[in-house]
């Protein structure tokens, strides 16, 4: 499926997960965006328009993907609508994985069917036990339900009895009440109808207007004499009410008043600024009228200007000029003064529309007087527009037809200037003067015998007036071919030169060709060096692999410069080449040039390769160096804390040991020297140490404690250890005390959370504090075995806030408290490795920074020698 959305989510493989409505479930087998992708049927229970085969996150969810109608027993290849309301996308193709072929479909189809048959057991079993169940419910139920009725049939019994007893004594209650309530009712009946003929007037005097008022107040006080005694107990409200009704009438008459002389006042303003809106309105269609007028006065004069180039039989070609100028200048005016006109409608045109709508039955008046001053702008602009796009067309003829004339007089003063015997016609010795005078040509006598031939008519002395221009293009033709016959010769003479010059140049070719068979082989080589490079690449030792890749370097090198200098010699192919001919050259150098470009481009590419395949060598080999330096230290780690724990040497001891000459510093030979003796000296040492306990301290460590393990024999190779020692060197060649103590100190990691307390013992100490998981220290003392519990513990600091005190290492049932490590981190994102903490400074500073720092890549490893702290923001 090639959808954007729906493509990501559906495609992959699918597994049979169980069924639904008798037709089988897939699954994929991996989630997408954490949500299951499911293949299932879904049958007509919901209609048939969601019955076929769907994909989705759950079966019968409501949220899908695609869809198929179709209800075959296996979900169809193709025909899928994605989105299921989509169109039917011909690139979603479900296809059988290989290795679930028909063999697998049968076994896969008849055990389906065995198991849609005992699923249709299992639900016919259930319906029987729902049934029997079903049964058994009723069936108590209706006992239930004769016992409550047998109960109810009591309880009503004695119900009826007591109510007939309420009945007859609330018959009699009734009846006394009814007497009393009949006369309370008929009063009531009065005082409401009173009261409601009062409210009905109130109500209208409330409603009443300026204009009825009187009348209403009237007929108010007539209901109040007739009705008011009527009112009994309401008769005081009633008071009120009229009263107030009449006073919020009045009120309410004196409001409709005010707003009626507002509205009169308003309407009296609204007029006023109509008359003084329809006035202004005038007087801009006014100064627009003259405007236009304005505007189509300068048309009218641009037409009487365009209309001169009309008649233009003796108009110069200064004439045309000066009268195609006036009419650029005239239209120029036009359109500056038409286009005064449509600025004015544009600053002016908002308040030139009839600002009050028209009342019924009021005329609009300003409004066709604008329609119609908008036409004349536009006709009077159509009709500059035309008449400067016409004198345009005139222009061009009357200036061919001015020039024609002049061109005319010149011939006809030329042609006079050159008949000297004025016959009108030019005879064959004034025909040599003319075109030795106009031409500075000599006419062969050839040319002069066709020109005779063709211009001049048998019986005439010569050329006429009327074929003097034939004249002028047949001395035109005969100076061209004696040109042409010129450059013939010159062309020869050049191609001869540069067929010499094109011999001396192959030869230049060639020797440049040599050049870069040279570089080609110098690549060669390189490459089969850097290529046997990769095949020893498992087997040699980092060293090896460094001094064999500084070797492919420079041979590499030596190819580029064969490159570089093959290409110099290209570059300089065309140098010496006489300009003259450069142009007739440059094809063929352009050529030869190509060819050897493309053959130093593959030779570029593949010394490109090379180098590459060179520096990831060098990488393999830097990697191998720095595995095989680790190895190397690692080994020497457990040499020395072997032998550190087994005479329980505090690090000044072991310093002195390393120390032979007690100089203070630590020199090569003394450092290979202790790795010589120290398996001789630590195994003497260890001979006198209970064999069992060091077995128990090793099962108890498991491993973490590496001085309890000496059992092991490091293979520390001399040469091996000569590597390793610059590396912990700080300055100079010696191992500083300063520096020892960071190589040999020890850092664990907390595995689990245990306490720090003050003492080796742990009923004795007292806690400092809790140390968490993930947190470093560095051990200072042991590890040492606990008499009461027999736990390995050490003495440690904590790096995170230098806390000191005795931690357990490992419990005496194998748990882990402490692990070695912490010590190195893993570079995680690129940064700067500097010589100093700070990163702020003076600008001397911040350039030595330059200068001595490097970057550490992403994936490196490096070792903690001083743990992180807050320096100054930069």
């Amino acid at each position: 499926c090639q959808h954007g959305t729906v493509g990501n989510v559906v495609r992959g493989e699918f597994v049979l997960q169980s069924t639904n409505h008798g037709k089988p479930v897939y699954k994929k087998s991996v989630q997408v965006n954490g949500l299951d992708v499911m293949l299932y049927f879904w049958d007509e229970r919901d209609g048939g328009s969601f019955s076929g085969w769907w994909f989705g996150p759950k079966v019968g969810g409501e949220q899908v993907w695609a869809y198929h109608p179709d209800k075959a027993m296996a979900p169809p290849a193709s025909g899928w609508k994605v989105p299921y309301d989509g169109p039917v996308d011909p690139s979603f193709i479900i296809a059988e994985k290989p290795g679930h072929g028909p063999e697998n479909k049968r076994s896969t189809d008849k055990d389906k069917k065995e198991e849609e048959k005992k699923q249709r057991a299992q639900e016919e079993e259930a319906k029987r036990k729902g049934l029997e169940d079903k049964k058994k419910q009723l069936e108590d139920m209706r006992k239930r339900q004769e016992e409550e009725y047998r109960k109810r049939q009591e309880e009503q019994q004695k119900a009826e009895e007591e109510a007939k007893k309420r009945m007859e004594e609330e018959a009699k209650r009734r009846q006394e009440e009814e007497q009393s309530l009949k006369v309370t009712v008929e009063q009531r009946r009065q005082e409401q109808k009173s009261t409601l003929s009062i409210r009905r007037v109130i109500q209208k005097v409330r409603a009443a207007t300026p204009e009825n008022i009187e009348e209403l107040e009237k007929e108010l006080q007539q209901t109040l004499d007739a009705e008011l005694e009527l009112c009994g107990s309401q008769k005081q409200r009633m008071k009120e009410e009229s009263d107030k009704g009449l006073e919020q009438a009045r009120t309410r008459i004196e409001q409709i008043n005010l707003a009626r002389r507002k509205e009169l006042e308003k309407k009296e303003e609204e007029e006023k600024k109509k008359r003084e809106a329809d006035d202004r309105v005038k007087q801009l269609i006014q100064e627009l009228a003259n405007l236009v007028e304005t505007a189509e006065g300068a048309a009218a004069k641009l037409k009487e200007v365009a209309v001169q180039l009309e008649d233009n039989s003796e108009f110069s070609v200064a004439d045309v000029e000066r009268t195609v100028q006036a009419v650029k200048e005239q239209g120029l005016d036009t359109r500056l003064r038409t286009k005064a006109c449509t600025d004015f409608i544009l600053q002016r045109g908002p308040e030139m529309r009839d600002p009050v709508p028209a009342m019924p039955g009021q005329t609009v008046e300003n409004k066709p007087a604008l329609l119609k001053l908008l036409q004349r702008i536009y006709e009077s602009t159509r009709a500059a527009e035309s008449t400067i796009v016409a004198a345009t067309g005139k222009k061009d003829f009357a200036a061919r037809r001015a020039a024609a004339r002049e061109k005319t007089k010149e011939m006809q003063a030329t042609f006079n200037k050159y008949d000297k015997d004025r016959d009108g016609v030019l005879s064959k010795l004034e025909v040599i003067k003319y075109s030795k005078g106009e031409y500075r040509f000599n006419v062969p006598e050839d040319a002069m015998t066709r020109i005779w031939t063709h211009l001049v008519e048998e019986g005439s002395r010569g050329v006429p007036l009327d074929r003097f221009h034939c004249l002028k293009v047949a001395i035109g033709t005969a100076r061209e071919r004696e040109r042409d016959m010129q450059r013939r010769i010159e062309r020869e003479e050049k191609e001869k030169v540069v067929s010499e010059m094109k011999a001396d140049l192959q030869e230049t070719v060639n020797e440049t060709a040599k050049a870069v068979t040279e570089s080609e082989q110098a690549c060669a080589k390189a490459e089969d060096r850097v290529q046997a490079m990769q095949a020893k690449a498992k087997t040699m030792l980092a060293l090896d692999m460094l001094t064999l890749a500084d070797e492919a370097d420079e041979i590499t090198r030596e190819a580029k410069a064969a490159v570089a200098q093959a290409r110099k010699q290209v570059e300089s192919m065309g140098e010496g080449v006489d300009k003259r001919f450069l142009v007739d050259l440059k094809d063929f150098l352009s050529e030869e040039t190509k060819q050897l470009e493309a053959r130093m481009a593959k030779v570029d590419a593949r010394l490109s390769k090379a180098s590459s395949l060179s520096t990831r060598f060098r990488d393999q080999a830097s990697k191998k160096r720095g595995a095989e330096l680790e190895k190397t230290r690692t080994a020497m780690m457990k040499v020395i804390r072997r032998c550190q724990s087994a005479e329980g040497l505090s690090k000044e001891q072991l310093f002195d040991m390393f120390d032979k000459n007690g100089d203070g510093e630590i020199d090569e030979s003394e450092f290979l020297q202790f790795f010589q003796d120290a398996n001789k000296t630590c195994n003497e040492a260890k001979e006198g140490d209970d064999s069992g306990s060091a077995k128990a301290n090793a099962e108890e460590s498991a491993g973490a404690v590496e001085a309890a393990n000496s059992a092991e024999t490091a293979d520390l190779p001399a040469d091996a250890l000569s590597r390793l020692f610059p590396n912990y060197v700080d300055e100079g060649t010696t191992l500083t005390r300063e520096a020892f103590f960071r190589m040999v100190r020890l850092y664990f990691k907390v595995v689990k959370d245990t306490f720090l307390t003050d003492s080796l013992s742990l009923k004795e100490s007292t806690t400092v504090r809790r140390l968490e998981v993930g947190e470093v220290v560095e051990v200072l003392e042991g590890p040492r075995r606990e008499e009461h519990t027999s736990v390995m513990r050490a003495r440690v600091r904590a790096v995170r806030d230098d806390a000191e005190g005795w931690a357990t290492v490992a419990g005496n049932q194998g748990t882990m408290f402490l692990r070695e490590g912490g010590g190195l981190f893993k570079v995680v994102k690129e940064t700067i490795l500097t010589e100093s903490f700070s990163l702020s400074g003076s600008n001397e500073t911040t350039r030595k920074l330059n200068h001595t720092s490097r970057k550490v890549k992403e994936g490196e490893i490096v070792e903690v020698w001083e743990w992180p702290k807050k320096g100054e923001i930069v």
